[in-house]
């Protein structure tokens, strides 16, 4: 019965996976390339 229980969790689990909207992926992805782009130039900048 545990099993059984565990198996259809994974299945629930794998389905709400496989339907998470793409642009919500995509929009949070962009705002980690900004933040990238921002914090790593700082770093780049050669010292005087």
């Amino acid at each position: 019965m545990p099993r059984l229980v565990l198996e259809q969790m994974l299945e629930l689990l794998e389905q709400e996976e496989a339907q998470q909207p793409l642009d919500d992926i995509r929009d949070w992805w962009q705002q980690i390339e900004q933040w990238r782009a921002r914090h790593l130039s700082a770093l780049r900048r050669p010292e005087r």
